[in-house]
């Protein structure tokens, strides 16, 4: 069992759910690309358009290869053992010695990334270390969250894994004998 990111999903997490910055980086980048267009083709006389879209090209580019990096993020179950990939914050959790708890609802508002201290943040995704509201330091996994959050302990470090699907992994891992509690 497994589930990671494709090229497509990092995309998506960019713009969705609406976020007024990267609506905003994105028009930036359109209007830099027009900018860029005028100023090196229009006094030339030749055509704007097929080399705006290049450039234009170039732009979008930057964004792409910012979030590049989390191509791939996720998790995998292998035996007794949950792989998890958050960029730059990879970790590999022992299964028999972890602790996990469900999080849903308003309780899940305690265990919400506050700030970031190595990692990305973006609309729909988050990964790599992050301080939560209840204090605590956390090696986090969040795609297209919602309010239901598998939370794991395991040497004293806390993982957060969230995104479309997560009950299945919970009951995943409640099935391998994973302990409930944080205690």
């Amino acid at each position: 069992m497994n589930y990671h990111l494709s090229i497509i999903d990092v995309l998506k997490a960019w713009f969705f759910p609406l976020n007024t910055m990267s609506i905003l980086v994105t028009i930036i980048i359109i209007l830099a690309t027009i900018n860029a267009g005028k100023k090196a083709y229009g006094d030339r006389g030749t055509p704007m358009f097929p080399k705006s879209i290049i450039i234009f090209l170039i732009f979008l580019a930057v964004p792409v290869l910012l979030v590049g990096s989390e191509l791939g993020s996720g998790w995998q179950l292998k035996g007794d053992e949950l792989l998890l990939k958050a960029p730059p914050s990879n970790a590999s959790i022992d299964l028999k010695s972890t602790r996990m708890a469900w999080v849903s609802g308003s309780d899940s508002s305690q265990w919400a990334p506050e700030s970031r201290t190595r990692g990305i943040g973006i609309a729909g995704l988050a990964t790599g270390s992050f301080i939560l509201k209840n204090g605590k330091n956390a090696v986090l996994f969040s795609y297209m969250s919602g309010n239901d959050i598998v939370v794991l302990k395991y040497q004293d470090k806390y993982y957060e894994i969230t995104y479309p699907g997560v009950q299945e992994l919970y009951k995943e891992l409640k099935s391998l004998g994973v302990k409930e509690g944080m205690a």
